[in-house]
């Protein structure tokens, strides 16, 4: 899995590359690069809420919270 701030970094660049094509009026492909953006951003989310919820099941100790009943 990704680390989400790569993807973050990633999603950065594209948008930055999305402006410069915008801007040399290359416009189909500005958009598809900021709907690539879009979903790497989400993505990076998802990863991130992915491992908060991994970080509460575990815990600080490494192991597996076990509930009471």
């Amino acid at each position: 899995m990704q680390d989400p701030e790569t993807l973050r970094t990633r999603g950065k660049r594209m948008l930055e590359l999305a402006t410069r094509a915008y801007c040399e009026r290359h416009y189909d492909f500005a958009r598809l690069l900021t709907q690539l953006a879009t979903e790497v951003f989400a993505r990076a989310k998802d990863a991130e809420d992915s491992y908060a919820a991994y970080a509460i099941r575990v815990g600080a100790s490494g192991r597996p919270v076990r509930r009471r009943r």
